[in-house]
């Protein structure tokens, strides 16, 4: 058997800074994606690290992501 060590990249400081703003509470994830995106668009690596600032899982935080039309993971 191998030990595998899984090592994160950091949170980028903007998602952060966000994630406290709002409270670092789940329930913020829309308000913190769509301020996100208000500065381009969602990238994997944005929604990743929104998930991880919140606790939440990742596919729940790409889920809505992708669920609302107002967002985009393409440059506009």
């Amino acid at each position: 058997m191998t030990n595998h060590k899984i090592v994160y990249k950091p949170i980028a400081p903007e998602v952060v800074e966000l994630a406290q703003q709002h409270g670092n509470q789940r329930e913020c994830v829309l308000e913190i994606l769509t301020e996100l995106d208000g500065r381009g668009h969602l990238s994997t690596e944005t929604i990743t690290d929104t998930a991880r600032a919140l606790g939440i899982p990742e596919q729940q935080a790409y889920g809505m992501a992708t669920f609302y039309s107002m967002l985009s993971l393409q440059p506009r």
